[in-house]
């Protein structure tokens, strides 16, 4: 999909067809900048401990973890939808290094139509795509 991406000019709007448990989802994406920047279309800011059905918490202990843990997700959440399970790690919002909850939140509260986290799971690194 990155390769995908970098094939396409800025500000060109794209299609997305997403498959999640069987059910199709259509949604539109447009491509920024090499600044990273995404957008969600949901307005709603972050707050330190909630985002979009997943309760977050900075990374401890673990030298190589530095980001968001994320603890609890709701099932059937906009979070459990696009991927994201309990004991990933956001290293990267938009495509931009975060390193904490305050970090996190920051980034997330411009709107738009979708947030891509880079994500740590069992030492690889996923990309994942939540619509607004």
């Amino acid at each position: 999909m990155r390769n995908i991406v970098g094939l396409k000019r800025q500000d060109q709007e794209v299609s997305l067809v997403l498959y999640r448990d069987g059910v199709q989802r259509n949604i539109s994406a447009v491509i920024c900048g090499n600044q990273g920047q995404a957008s969600a279309n949901d307005t709603r800011p972050a707050t330190t401990s909630q985002f979009r059905g997943a309760e977050l918490r900075s990374a401890e202990g673990d030298v190589d973890a530095v980001g968001v843990e994320v603890g609890m997700v709701q099932s059937s959440s906009n979070a459990w939808n696009a991927g994201l399970r309990q004991g990933d790690v956001i290293i990267e919002v938009n495509r931009e290094q975060i390193k904490d909850v305050p970090g996190f939140s920051q980034k997330v509260e411009s709107p738009g139509q979708f947030t891509a986290l880079t994500v740590l799971r069992e030492g690889r690194r996923m990309l994942l795509i939540l619509p607004g």
